[in-house]
């Protein structure tokens, strides 16, 4: 009887110790895998700053990214030119 006890006890040990070695490893590649599309969108949003912003032809103070459509008269945000779009504000 007192085999059968430490039988099921060692068993129970070995299930929850390897659970929770599971969990670990399992938490940290989510983390890593966090962090990778972390910087994997900052990059693609660095070089996506850099090249082509959208805004409004109406509205060019309503800005956002392809396939928007401008809040005021829900017209399809086209693609400017940085320098372009910051020309337009200084000529005002």
């Amino acid at each position: 009887m007192k085999k059968s006890i430490v039988t099921i006890v060692i068993l129970i040990s070995g299930f929850i110790t390897g659970s929770v070695l599971v969990i670990s490893c399992n938490s940290k590649k989510t983390e890593q895998e966090q962090k990778e599309d972390e910087n994997h969108k900052h990059a693609e949003g660095e070089e996506h700053d850099n090249e082509t912003a959208y805004a409004c032809p109406m509205h060019p103070e309503v800005t956002g990214k392809d396939g928007d459509k401008c809040s005021k008269c829900g017209m399809k945000l086209e693609a400017v030119k940085k320098a372009d779009s910051t020309e337009k504000h200084h000529d005002h």
